[in-house]
């Protein structure tokens, strides 16, 4: 089992970097976690990232799915002002573009626009729940690789009247307490509509926004609490929106997603 720490710590092959997937960082066997993708590519921006600019925001869109092996990261600085930086990072294998990460890097500065935040506190404690155990050939491979506490909302595929699901989360392989970890972790959970569907199905991300609030630093094995939810769903498309907080209930980062859903089979 390959730990997280050990995917996004690329390395260098004819003057760029690569990042080789193993199949326990799959949904199926076969496509590469989106999560872990986007991970990949703030890795790879390390490297043309203005020095003291925090990472703030990213969109990431996906072109087509990845397979286990060897990925290719082309990376580019687009600009970098005093305050303010912004790359590029396209993901590639086999000589064809699969993700473009683009990241907004910036300095803190005035002090004179400041609130709370308007996010509810975690529900409990961890020590207040059960951790739900893999089951293997109904979970995406790769959840093995998280712990997961659920305290909010129904399980994926129960044919919930509401959409959204929250609770406790942490990866369970060595990750440093960094962007790449929050990435993950965001896209760890299951699409805020799957608890509305009636029967397993699947979905594809298609772009994805996360806005960095707080820079991303906690002790690796900490929990740390997810919320999602859904905000429209129409023709096979649904926007779903997320929130990852620390124990305390500081905000840590904030998403929304667009995703295609396959129409589930209908009972016989």
């Amino acid at each position: 089992m390959s730990a997280f720490l050990d995917v996004v710590s690329l390395g260098q092959k004819n003057g760029g970097l690569t990042a080789n997937i193993p199949a326990v960082w799959t949904n199926d066997g076969s496509a590469a976690f989106g999560g872990l993708l986007g991970a990949i590519g703030v890795s790879a921006l390390v490297s043309v990232a203005p020095d003291g600019c925090p990472l703030r925001s990213l969109s990431i869109h996906h072109h087509g799915a990845v397979d286990p092996g060897e990925l290719e990261a082309d990376v580019k600085l687009l600009d970098a002002s005093r305050l303010v930086g912004s790359a590029e990072a396209h993901l590639m294998q086999s000589g064809r573009r699969c993700v473009t990460v683009t990241a907004t890097y910036v300095r803190p500065r005035g002090r004179a626009l400041a609130f709370a935040e308007r996010t509810p506190p975690p529900k409990g404690t961890p020590d207040d729940f059960e951790l739900l155990k893999y089951a293997e050939g109904v979970m995406p491979v790769f959840t093995q690789l998280f712990d997961y506490k659920v305290t909010e909302g129904a399980l994926p595929f129960t044919s919930a009247q509401e959409p959204g699901l929250g609770g406790w989360c942490r990866h369970n392989t060595e990750a440093s307490a960094g962007a790449e970890a929050v990435v993950a972790l965001l896209d760890a959970w299951p699409p805020a509509v799957y608890p509305m569907l009636h029967a397993p199905t699947q979905a594809r991300t298609l772009s994805w926004t996360i806005h960095m609030v707080a820079e991303p630093v906690w002790a690796p094995g900490d929990w740390l609490y997810f919320r999602s939810n859904a905000t429209v769903a129409r023709d096979g498309l649904a926007t779903t929106t997320g929130t990852l907080q620390k124990s305390d209930g500081s905000l840590l980062a904030t998403m929304k997603q667009l995703i295609a859903v396959r129409e589930p089979r209908r009972r016989r």
